[in-house]
């Protein structure tokens, strides 16, 4: 490992420094209307990428942190749809199971119903015994639709999709960050000029270049820094909910040159 005191060799060989780090990062500002809490992420991760001038890797590390914050931001522009408080719905599970003491009863007291029983719950203690012998040999355990209240907040409502509950009124939504990124999409609440194409893109990097790292990835300082005014673009449109925010020149100027070379 390099000395921390001393810049990484790699970074004097590209003529990088510590100002021109701070001066690429600075570019794209973050928005007044993004949340104080992602705002505290977003200055983390270009805290992470600064120390990438003493340790190059550390400006992949800022890469994969800016990524997984994505999910974060958008889970948090959803939340901005919900009401202050939530009905949750569990979804109707089946299963066919054979009789057994253990089986029936951990079943009942995990809220589950035998079909052609559903009287019959796991506080009937005095007559277990005798209720088994009437059951068949095998039968269907269903779960209860069960409903609750919540109030909103980041911890309870995902931890609820990824326990299966559904919010009511947004059915179509689940744990997967693919599902509020189309709701988002398919109920206008992104400016028009971020395409599906763009919002899926962010999705994908979320889950190959940080979720589910594969290979080692080591990226050089343009490329991360052109992947913050991105991300920081993005998350400004998330958050500008009248759909009027321009897209910053440096950017505009960026895919003008990639064009160029296209052509």
């Amino acid at each position: 490992m390099n000395d921390f005191c001393e810049p990484d060799i790699r970074n004097k060989q590209m003529n990088i420094t510590i100002k021109s780090l701070e001066e690429g990062l600075a570019k794209v500002d973050i928005g007044p209307k993004v949340p104080e809490k992602i705002h505290e992420m977003l200055d983390f991760a270009k805290k992470i990428c600064m120390y990438g001038y003493y340790e190059y890797e550390f400006y992949t590390l800022s890469s994969i942190y800016l990524f997984l914050l994505t999910e974060t931001a958008v889970k948090e522009r959803f939340l901005e749809e919900l009401p202050e408080e939530c009905m949750l719905t569990k979804k109707t599970q089946k299963k066919i199971v054979k009789k057994h003491y253990s089986t029936i009863y951990d079943s009942l007291l995990k809220h589950l119903e035998i079909k052609g029983f559903e009287d019959i719950s796991q506080s009937l203690k005095s007559i277990k015994e005798k209720f088994l012998k009437e059951l068949p040999e095998e039968f269907i355990l269903k779960e209860k639709i069960q409903k609750k209240t919540v109030k909103k907040s980041y911890s309870t409502i995902y931890n609820s999709l990824l326990e299966h509950w559904t919010i009511e009124g947004f059915k179509d939504i689940n744990h997967s960050l693919k599902s509020i990124i189309d709701w988002l999409l398919k109920n206008e609440k992104l400016p028009k000029r971020i395409s599906e194409f763009e919002a899926h893109t962010y999705r994908e990097l979320r889950n190959k270049a940080a979720a589910h790292l594969e290979r080692k990835k080591v990226y050089v300082p343009g490329e991360v820094i052109r992947f913050f005014w991105k991300v920081i673009d993005f998350i400004n449109c998330l958050f500008d909910l009248q759909n009027n925010i321009e897209k910053p020149k440096v950017i505009r100027n960026m895919e003008e040159d990639y064009k160029q070379i296209q052509e």
